[in-house]
């Protein structure tokens, strides 16, 4: 087994590992990378009552909360796409 193996790692998941170190402008740098991903996310799925934008700031506000929880085997994309999921249901039962 090698040990000084090189993990890829893609930008996003790099910038997600600094937030986890409480960088807040790495926080920043994923919001203007990602917003528009994260809006259309709740566009798509049915968001018809105009709130995907505010939906789409909750999701990094909850990154920024659980940015400790980010497992560094994982992928920045997975990590945000499992709050939305979370967001979307918790909206669509209200």
């Amino acid at each position: 087994m090698v040990d000084n193996v090189e993990i890829y790692r893609d930008i996003d998941t790099k910038l997600m590992l600094q937030v986890k170190d409480d960088n807040k402008g790495a926080l920043a740098e994923l919001y203007i990378r990602n917003i528009s991903n994260v809006t259309m996310y709740f566009v798509r799925f049915g968001n018809t009552d105009g709130s995907s934008e505010d939906l789409a700031h909750e999701v990094f506000t909850r990154i920024w909360l659980k940015r400790k929880t980010f497992r560094e085997d994982s992928t920045f994309k997975a990590f945000m796409f499992s709050y939305c999921k979370r967001i979307l249901k918790e909206h669509q039962r209200n």
